[in-house]
């Protein structure tokens, strides 16, 4: 596994109560964008987060995808930055 920084690019609500960026173990930086920085509560359907009411995170498409390191860990979310209001 791969380790990425991913962060957002544009902001689908507010600064407040939403995530900024994760540190997330994937195959590829394209699967690396399909990670939504709660973990394994949200999966995108292909045109929105599924799996409850989400506006914390954004669209993959404007997801920037960073390589920062390998890892033994599964897929999935290593460290996440929320903002609470």
């Amino acid at each position: 596994m791969k380790l990425f920084l991913i962060s957002r690019t544009v902001l689908k609500n507010q600064w407040w109560d939403s995530y900024d960026c994760a540190v997330v173990a994937a195959e590829t930086s394209d699967s690396a964008k399909l990670i939504h920085p709660d973990g394994i509560f949200l999966k995108w359907d292909g045109s929105d987060w599924i799996g409850g009411d989400d506006h914390s995170w954004t669209n993959p498409e404007n997801v920037i995808v960073e390589y920062i390191g390998e890892t033994h860990l599964p897929a999935g979310v290593i460290c996440a930055s929320f903002n609470r209001a």
